[in-house]
């Protein structure tokens, strides 16, 4: 017997929400972020490149690099 799903007003309404921010901001981020060869610096890979800094720091800080 299979079960079956009935999609609520609430999880369309999620679901629908979600791509969106996928389409519309997380890919593009992702794309901007991932280029090997990016033709400008960008503030967002700025802030990255800021963000992992301070994560290596915080980790050779807390003795689980070297």
């Amino acid at each position: 017997m299979c079960a079956s799903y009935r999609v609520t007003d609430l999880g369309m309404a999620t679901a629908v929400f979600l791509t969106r921010v996928h389409n519309r901001l997380i890919r593009i981020g992702l794309a901007e972020l991932t280029d090997p060869d990016p033709p400008m610096t960008t503030p967002l890979r700025t802030a990255m490149d800021r963000l992992n800094k301070e994560i290596d720091h915080l980790a050779k800080a807390s003795c689980l690099a070297v």
